[in-house]
Formats: structure tokens, sequence, C-alpha cells
């Protein structure tokens, strides 16, 4: 059965356990939503970057007028609206997890 999303986090320092579980057992986790619907969890920082820049993945619901919207968690939900301001959405997100994702420069690692 797939876990339930949000996962507890008892140490908000740290990763959540059941996060860490399905890092352990694979690269990509079937969840359930908040809002229950099913998905796929990428756990892997080299899977995420991967993912995040191949066009192939998109964030759009295919049923967007059916699709949960969920505001007071921080799930993707992709942006609607024209070419531009899909790519501007992108563009915000990736600036906010790239540091996150990508190694630090001169960090000796």
């Amino acid at each position: 059965m797939p876990k339930q999303l949000p996962f507890d986090r008892p140490d908000p320092t740290r990763v959540a356990p059941e996060f860490r579980e399905l890092q352990m057992s694979g690269p990509i986790a079937r969840v359930r939503t908040f809002a229950g619907h099913p998905a796929w969890l990428v756990t892997r920082r080299d899977d995420v970057i991967r993912m995040l820049s191949d066009d192939r993945f998109g964030r759009v619901h295919p049923d967007p007028f059916s699709a949960p919207v969920l505001s007071a968690i921080g799930q993707f939900y992709g942006p609607q609206g024209t070419d531009h301001e899909r790519l501007e959405a992108e563009f915000r997100i990736l600036r906010r997890v790239t540091p996150t994702l990508c190694p630090r420069i001169g960090s000796g690692r």
C-alpha cells in the first residue's frame, strides 16, 4: 500500500523517517497525495535533477479542471496559462530548488 503524504517529521531538522525508508527501497515510490490521489515520488537527488531537466515530464494534471488544488502543502501543482507563464513559473521553481539539489561549488565534495 502506498504511503500517505505528508510524512510525519518528529524532528523538523531531519528528513522524515518514512521518506528515508522510501529512499532506501528505491529511486521512485508510489504514494498518495494529501488529497488521496495516487502519485509517484522521486526520492533521490540525481533522479530529481534529471527529471526536472527532462521535457517529457510535466507538472500539469491531465484533467486540470478536476485536479485537487491544495496550497497549504508544498507540492508542485503545475501552472496553467500561456507558454511564457509556464516557463516563468518553472524558472521560479528551479531557482528555489537548485541551491538544494546542486553541489556547492568549492565545498570540496
